[in-house]
């Protein structure tokens, strides 16, 4: 239901009476009006900005197609009634067409199935393929412009979005027209749209009818990029209409069906004959003059030249297929029409027709038109025929097109050819590749065939090759050629240069006799047996660099790096051979118990201890048995504790002693009798201490005999 007029609304216009408001936005008001005979309409007022923003070509467009509009019927539309550009406001006036649209009842009802959404796929693109041929551009196709008719869908508000996208002011912000779920890549990203864009909303439309969504979501956060780069969803279709929603949603402009293509694809559904039957029934009789004519802009040329100037601007603007009707609407009038059937056959091959031949009739008519020359040039480069191919090199043999060509059709003439191709067309893929597998042949410049060809792999092998003889980049060599032996083994022996890199080595070449032999050698030296698996020796060596036990003095234990090497243990910890898993063992006992010194000798810092203690938690996991390990923290850290505690409190006794003594009976001379009883304490507590770390001496040498006694063996 339409809404109040407000206060600053005008009552008529345009013969109109204006009975209330239908809508608003950027692009003006949109009013329900009546005519003097009762009939409905919707009567659009224009934003006046929009028109006077933009330069007068854009102008002079926008009025082209609103005349096309008018003369244009009804099929699947709301017809045009009326329109004054140049009016104060300008406004437009159709057909008001009862009924909800799409969204609003996709919201109420849910998504169409079957006969509904086949009607609706056929309805809108027999509405877009009617608009398209007469050069005119919907650039805003979406749920809200799609009505459902008492006749059926029918398809409103065409090319209204030009005006905001010719309008200089606004797209000079960045903005971008239309509603970005609907949108097309090229649409979504600025550039200039044309009727494959159409059938990209198409699409999307149809994905949103028959899932209640549109394809790519509609979150707009991202959308963009889901657009230019994501996949479809395209749930709720099946059949002959999922594959040609497929191919409308086409990245390419290039490779969407136009919508004449896809209405024919979509001829055998039960619905198509039902709809297009009905397409242009309606209850509004269409007016015999719908829309004057711009005396400025004439509507109809009557001569070839200004046919031809249509087709070529056609062309420009990429609307193919309106170039090849403009171009036979001039040959109608003059058949032999020079620039007519140049543009007609440009046209034609850029559809992926022969245009060939009106090509060729152009220049046969006017051979003194240098464009035409250069064009049939092209035509004849392009042409499959070594004799089309000579002649337009004859023709044109500065023009890069041609160059490349004539470079293509010289690959088939061997070698003695290539040089000459390969200066006519140097960046041309199949020249270039041609080129360097020459040089591969020849033996001669390969780092040049591979710069030419990176993705080549006979070059590559060749290239690789060459580096080894040479003794080139070796690494550069593996990454070409992981897959060639002699790459490999001299690739691994440029590694094993010593311990830190003969795993690498073996890794990459474990078939060559020597760096096996050194790979064992080292294998033995750290894991006291030998690894086959690169990947584990790795970890062991790394554990051991970490827990180098005795055979670092005293250098400090990293944590960090300790929890590192544990986390890695602990993967391979199981499969590990005994003898291995002893070494190691032997190598964190160690390595923790000088920590564990260290730390007593630096007054046991609360953080070291608790390092400490969480590393001999991780080996009590691999059952190392570091469990009195745990104990000796604690011991270490209590038994001085002990021992300053004991002499304090023989201190305190010796010299509170005799002051009590003072103060009491027994005299202060018998009380000083208690200081050497005092100092018999200390000395006692001294020994305690002695002894005990003189028996923790010998539980550690034996400790130390036992780990050694186990990793006997070949180191």
């Amino acid at each position: 239901m339409p809404g109040p007029l407000k206060p600053d609304d005008p009552q008529t216009l345009g013969g109109y009476e204006l009975l209330g408001r239908l809508g608003a936005g950027g692009m003006g008001v949109v009013y329900l009006g009546r005519d003097r005979d009762g009939t409905q309409a919707a009567v659009k007022v224009i934003n006046g900005d929009l028109l006077r923003g933009a330069d007068q070509g854009h102008v002079a467009r926008f009025r082209r197609e609103i005349a096309a509009l008018g003369r244009l019927g009804r099929r699947c539309t709301a017809l045009l009634l009326d329109a004054d550009p140049d009016a104060d406001p300008p406004y437009l006036v159709t057909e008001y067409v009862h009924g909800p649209t799409l969204g609003a009842e996709i919201d109420r009802h849910g998504p169409l199935a079957d006969g509904p959404l086949e009607s609706l796929a056929v309805a809108v693109l027999a509405a877009l393929d009617h608009i398209h041929r007469a050069g005119v551009t919907h650039r805003d196709l979406k749920p809200g412009n799609i009505v459902l008719g008492p006749y059926g869908p029918r398809v409103i508000d065409f090319g209204l979005a030009l005006l905001t996208e010719m309008n200089t002011q606004v797209t000079a912000t960045g903005m971008v027209i239309g509603t970005p779920a609907y949108m097309a890549p090229e649409q979504i990203t600025g550039r200039p749209v044309d009727a494959p864009a159409d059938v990209f909303s198409w699409a999307g439309t149809i994905v949103y009818a028959a899932s209640g969504r549109p394809p790519f979501g509609g979150d707009l956060r991202g959308m963009g990029d889901r657009i230019a780069h994501g996949t479809p969803q395209l749930d709720g279709l099946g059949g002959r209409l999922l594959e040609v929603v497929t191919r409308a949603l086409a990245k390419d402009p290039a490779e969407r069906p136009t919508a004449a293509e896809a209405l024919d694809a979509l001829r055998g559904l039960s619905m198509t004959r039902t709809v297009l039957d009905s397409a242009a029934l309606s209850d509004v009789e269409a007016p015999a003059t719908m829309v004057e004519a711009d005396p400025q802009e004439p509507q109809e040329p009557q001569e070839p030249d200004a046919w031809a100037a249509l087709a070529a601007q056609s062309l420009a603007e990429g609307r193919v297929r309106l170039a090849v009707e403009q171009a036979e609407q001039g040959l109608r009038i003059k058949p032999s029409h020079a620039r007519c059937l140049f543009h007609r056959g440009v046209a034609r091959s850029r559809l992926g027709e022969n245009g060939l031949a009106d090509v060729r009739l152009a220049h046969e008519s006017d051979p003194s038109d240098s464009e035409i020359a250069l064009g049939y040039a092209r035509e004849l480069a392009r042409s499959p025929l070594r004799s089309d191919n000579d002649k337009a090199w004859e023709m044109a043999p500065r023009d890069p097109q041609v160059r490349a060509a004539r470079a293509l059709s010289l690959l088939g003439d061997g070698d003695a050819a290539l040089d000459e191709a390969y200066g006519l067309a140097p960046e041309e893929p199949a020249v270039r590749k041609a080129y360097a597998r020459r040089l591969m042949r020849e033996g001669r410049d390969l780092a040049l065939a591979y710069e030419l060809t990176p993705d080549d792999s006979v070059v590559r092998v060749a290239y690789a090759r060459e580096l080894v003889r040479d003794d080139g980049d070796l690494a550069l060599a593996y990454e070409l050629a992981p897959g060639e032996r002699a790459v490999r083994d001299a690739y691994a022996s440029s590694l094993a240069s010593d311990d830190a890199t003969v795993i690498e080595a073996f890794a990459v070449a474990p078939g060559a006799s020597e760096i096996r032999s050194r790979y064992e050698s080292y294998s033995r030296k750290v894991a006291g047996v030998v690894l086959d698996e690169p990947d584990r020796l790795r970890v062991v060596a790394e554990f051991a660099r970490v827990f180098p036990g005795r055979s670092a003095g005293r250098a400090p234990l990293d944590p960090t790096a300790a929890v590192s090497a544990f986390d890695a243990l602990e993967a391979v910890w199981r499969e590990l051979p005994e003898r291995t898993r002893a070494r190691l063992r032997d190598r964190a006992f160690q390595t923790l118990q000088r920590k564990i010194v260290d730390n007593a000798d630096a007054g046991y810092p609360p953080a070291d201890s608790r390092a400490v203690v969480a590393l001999i938690d991780r080996m009590e996991a691999l059952n190392m048995g570091f469990d009195d390990l745990r104990k000796e923290v604690y011991t270490r850290r209590e038994g001085p504790l002990f021992l300053v505690l004991g002499i304090l409190g023989a201190v305190a006794g010796a010299a509170a002693y005799p002051l009590l003594a003072f103060f009491s009976d027994l005299g202060f001379v018998k009380g000083l009798v208690v200081i050497p009883a005092a100092l018999v304490v200390i000395v006692v507590c001294l020994l305690a201490n002695g002894v005990r770390a003189s028996l923790r001496r010998t539980v550690r040498r034996r400790r130390t005999e036992q780990a050694a006694a186990v990793n006997e063996g070949p180191r």
